[in-house]
């Protein structure tokens, strides 16, 4: 859940210079518990071979009582979940982003539906802030060929642009 981590990074710390995001997951976390859940709470290594979890949606026993009643309490609570989404704060970001998905990423397992890259992207648009969003298409969650190849060569001219200059 890289894009996920990244919009809160972001709306939160004015230090980083640019910001891509691929493939990305919704950066409103009541879309994230719509669509794949709160999770579990128990064994990580159960979680391998369970039906209903994976490793990466299992919070694990061994954390605090009190943290894991919060993380319950919050996942519950649509107006909690509204204050810590970072697309509710994209006013307070200063770096420039780039979101590029794959048209076909909500058919890959495990995929981010393309609706996600495209609702951050309105939000960053309404928010005035500097964005630009590119569609692959016939991709999914992950770029292959020259899909890849377009992707990071974008990729790096954006941060040469951003942060390269920034340095200089």
């Amino acid at each position: 859940m890289g894009g996920g981590v990244t919009a809160k990074v972001i709306a939160v710390d004015p230090r980083p210079k640019a910001a891509v995001f691929y493939s990305t997951v919704s950066a409103d976390d009541a879309d994230l518990i719509a669509s794949w859940g709160t999770g579990c709470i128990g064994d990580i290594h159960a979680g391998e071979v369970s039906p209903d979890c994976n490793s990466s949606d299992i919070v694990p026993l061994s954390l605090p009582s009190d943290l894991i009643d919060a993380y319950r309490a919050a996942s519950s609570n649509p107006n909690l979940l509204h204050q810590i989404s970072p697309i509710y704060h994209l006013d307070l970001v200063t770096a420039p982003v780039e979101i590029s998905y794959g048209t076909n990423d909500s058919l890959a397992v495990g995929g981010a539906p393309p609706d996600w890259s495209k609702k951050l992207y309105q939000a960053f648009k309404g928010a005035g802030k500097n964005a630009q969003l590119f569609a692959y298409d016939g991709q999914y969650h992950s770029f292959n060929g020259d899909a890849w190849l377009a992707f990071m060569d974008r990729t790096t001219q954006f941060f040469d642009q951003y942060v390269e200059n920034s340095m200089q």
